[in-house]
């Protein structure tokens, strides 16, 4: 795997990935949905974080979560 570039573009997409593959382990539904709840409220209160396409990701998969339950 590549190092990460200045931009974090490769974080970025490995994070997105992350998010994304969380949805094919039901078991820890009840976990992945609090940690992403949390993430989310962080990352979007803070001015710095510069990565949406993030927050769309995780939001797909707790809407797929929920969806679930």
């Amino acid at each position: 795997m590549s190092p990460d570039s200045a931009d974090g573009v490769m974080w970025i997409d490995r994070q997105a990935a992350v998010a994304f593959e969380l949805r094919h382990f039901p078991r820890y539904y009840e976990f992945t949905e609090r940690m992403l709840l949390t993430l989310k409220k962080k990352w979007a209160t803070d001015p710095n974080f510069q990565w949406p396409r993030l927050i769309e990701e995780i939001d797909l998969t707790l809407k797929h979560i929920q969806h679930r339950k």
